[in-house]
């Protein structure tokens, strides 16, 4: 009973004085271009539309460039967001994003939707990512960051779907790092 009781303080005291997590504001912009394709990132047997983006920008951790693919839910829960747009939602995304020090910081979709309008071939996007990692000073950082934005479709397959995509937009979020 008296090493439980040890063991108990021992991690009462280990609690308290352990060292936090530092969490750092992360804010910035982007833009770059996506090249979009049907394909099934997320396994569920629907070939829908992806998306694979390369952007570059600026943080409040310096300049980023940010690379990821994203696959649309193109049917499921699709709604209307204006008279000639609807909204569908992202099934599955996954970025990584490149800092001026070399460091990676690893991100993932939550959940996030896009207004698509089908007669403009332009739509607005929101989405939250959690931060899943990383490397350097991101090693085991956790996280939600945000990210809004607006795209213009450019270049169009046979069927009139967008194949190049300009986008532009912003992010948000908190990235906590364990200490060093």
């Amino acid at each position: 009973m008296a090493i439980v009781k040890r063991l108990g303080a021992l991690l009462v005291c280990t609690l308290i004085f352990a060292p936090m997590a530092e969490a750092r504001r992360l804010a910035g912009d982007f833009s770059g271009a996506a090249i979009q394709a049907q394909t099934d990132i997320n396994g569920d047997g629907d070939n829908s539309t992806s998306a694979t983006a390369a952007f570059e920008g600026r943080s409040s951790f310096g300049v980023v460039t940010t690379t990821g693919a994203s696959e649309f839910l193109v049917w499921d829960g699709m709604s209307f967001c204006g008279s000639t747009a609807v909204t569908v939602n992202y099934a599955a995304a996954s970025a990584v994003m490149r800092f001026d020090s070399g460091d990676l910081l690893y991100l993932k979709l939550i959940a996030g939707s896009a207004c698509y309008d089908y007669v403009n071939h332009s739509f607005t996007f929101s989405y939250d990512s959690s931060v899943t990692g990383g490397t350097g000073s991101f090693a085991g950082a956790t996280g939600v960051v945000t990210t809004t934005g607006k795209g213009q479709n450019l270049l169009f397959d046979a069927n009139d779907r967008g194949v190049l995509t300009a986008v532009r937009g912003t992010f948000k979020g908190d990235v906590a790092t364990p200490p060093r």
